[in-house]
């Protein structure tokens, strides 16, 4: 054999052998290929990243048709359960939020993200007590989990447990001072339990931080009123007024100004802020009148006082405290006149006031006393006869 035969031989069997591992080699990438392309797993992953994408930009629908698919393809897949629970609880379909959770559950019964999530399904379906025991087994494992004590504190709130959720508001709040609307929350419950000076230590530390914020000066301002700290109660009402005036809000500011500086035993400077109330204010109320006639009354001023009661109640007959203060007054005014021996003023003065307390309206919140008080102005007649009879006899 010669010798160029021989070379093209060993060319032709190195192609051979060549193209036989080429083939080889592709078979292999084409089978791996062939295994990845049709791997279930992949798929659900890639079905479960779109189902996330599609939730990020508030295309629910679409992310739960996703997550749906995910599970129909994939049953064990876990997060999608979790997925699809969170998107029900945004839609407000709280069965179907909840039996996802559950079946998240039953794939992995450590997932504290879901027994989280089914709590707050339970609690917005009206399942609060299964909320609570769910919320405590997860605080069992996780005692500082800070988003679990906020809804346990919310759901014993909501279950009337208010000592409960105050301590666990507070608990979290000693975590994190920053979580919004947090202390607001902690001084409405601090008032709600009566627990004042920890609700205006809450809403000290509110004033301070944002001293330009009205509406917390002024809940400042009724804390010191709550606890008859009369005196700083007029400093701060005075200062909202002075610095808001033109506000209409200052009225109710005003009108609390002027209670506490009666209560301080301040009753004059009352009376012009009362006047100011009354001239300025659209829809007087009966407290209004009611306070403005006790101050008179207080200061022995009983004739101002029944004018202004009188006024009150040809805006509305049917407000009995005001019918009670005019009666009160009135009665008062016969005291003064018998003691300065004005008989037939005196006893006219108590017979008005008979008249007057028998006409107060039987379902007003003052109409309890007013058949005694009528009584009572009998026999002040009586005993008016008795002293007048001795004084001139």
């Amino acid at each position: 054999m010669s010798i160029r035969k021989t070379v093209s031989l060993l060319v032709v069997a190195l192609l051979v052998s060549g193209l036989a591992i080429v083939d080889d080699a592709y078979a292999k990438k084409k089978k791996e290929t062939k295994t990845k392309v049709f791997d279930p797993r992949e798929l659900c992953d890639r079905q479960y990243a779109s189902g996330v994408e599609f939730k990020k930009n508030s295309r629910l629908i679409d992310a739960k048709d996703a997550f749906v698919t995910v599970i129909e393809a994939c049953p064990d897949y876990r997060k999608a359960y979790v997925q699809l629970g969170n998107i029900e609880l945004n839609l407000k379909n709280f069965p179907g939020a909840i039996e996802n959770y559950e079946k998240a559950l039953e794939l992995d019964g450590t997932d504290m993200e879901a027994k989280e999530a089914l709590g707050f399904a339970y609690q917005q379906s009206g399942r609060g007590e299964e909320a609570v025991d769910l919320f405590l087994g997860v605080l069992e494992d996780q005692p500082d989990r800070l988003s679990t004590v906020q809804y346990l504190a919310v759901a014993y709130e909501q279950e009337g447990k208010k000592p409960e959720a105050f301590m666990l508001y507070e608990k979290a709040y000693q975590s994190d001072q920053q979580i919004v609307g947090l202390e607001e929350k902690l001084t409405n419950l601090a008032l709600e339990l009566k627990q004042y000076e920890e609700a205006y230590a809450f809403t000290r530390r509110q004033v301070d931080r944002d001293s330009t914020n009205v509406d917390l000066k002024r809940k400042l301002a009724y804390f010191h009123l709550k606890a008859e700290d009369w005196e700083h109660a007029v400093d701060l009402y005075q200062k909202l007024v002075d610095q808001h005036g033109d506000d209409p809000g200052t009225l109710g500011d005003r009108e609390l100004l002027a209670y506490s500086l009666n209560k301080a035993g301040r009753t004059k400077e009352a009376f012009p802020i009362y006047d100011y109330i009354l001239e300025h204010t659209e829809s007087p109320t009966e407290n209004m009148y009611y306070f403005y006639g006790s101050a008179l009354v207080d200061d022995g001023q009983y004739d101002r006082a029944i004018s202004v009661c009188n006024k009150g109640l040809q805006i509305d007959s049917g407000w009995g405290c005001v019918a009670y203060v005019r009666a009160e007054s009135m009665s008062k005014k016969g005291e003064a006149q018998q003691k300065a021996k004005s008989w037939d003023a005196a006893k006219a003065s108590f017979e008005q006031a008979r008249t007057w307390f028998g006409n107060i309206p039987s379902g007003s919140n003052c109409a309890g006393n007013a058949p005694a008080q009528v009584e009572r102005q009998s026999q002040l007649i009586d005993r008016l006869g008795k002293i007048r009879a001795k004084e001139e006899g």
